[in-house]
């Protein structure tokens, strides 16, 4: 592979099917109150409901097309059925952030070269969170990794006049 061919990085499997296994065992608790506590019908179904959707969610992560395309252009998302495009030029920078409660949940941020708009207010994305977007993944590899990785690609194929270099 030449260093200008296109890079396309896979959801990491091991992730989903874990969490694929975790929901299926709260379903099961869900079941176990639903059938088995006393007036535990409402929160049996909740409970089988809500991580039935999560267990949905794993198996189409596990079988859908989903990936990150980096190229001499820019980098596409592919989740959950849609596609995402974005030109290197368009992005500032690409850092690691916790996006959850704990450091366990690291996710790669993305800064936008002009503010997204959210209900007509400018940059209220950034403002709310310190980033404009978070990639839906990282891919199999730590947050951090990625980062870098899509920083180097972004130095390497964003032209200062918004082009792609050699291109």
């Amino acid at each position: 592979m030449s260093d200008s061919d296109p890079l396309v990085l896979r959801p990491g499997r091991r992730k989903w099917v874990l969490i694929l296994i975790a929901c299926l065992a709260f379903v099961g608790c869900g079941a176990l109150i639903f059938f088995v506590a006393p007036g535990g019908r409402g929160g049996g179904v909740v409970t089988m409901a809500f991580f039935g959707l999560g267990a949905a969610v794993s198996i189409f992560q596990l079988a859908s097309n989903s990936h990150l395309k980096l190229s001499r252009t820019g980098f596409t998302v592919a989740a959950l059925r849609r596609l995402s495009t974005t030109r290197w030029s368009e992005v500032s920078s690409f850092y690691a952030v916790d996006a959850g409660p704990t450091a366990l949940n690291r996710m790669v941020a993305v800064n936008l070269v002009r503010e997204e708009r959210l209900d007509g207010v400018p940059g209220a994305v950034k403002a709310a969170f310190g980033y404009n977007r978070l990639l839906p993944d990282t891919y199999g590899m730590k947050a951090e990794k990625l980062a870098a990785l899509m920083n180097d690609w972004r130095s390497r194929y964003a032209a200062p006049d918004g082009s792609a270099e050699g291109t």
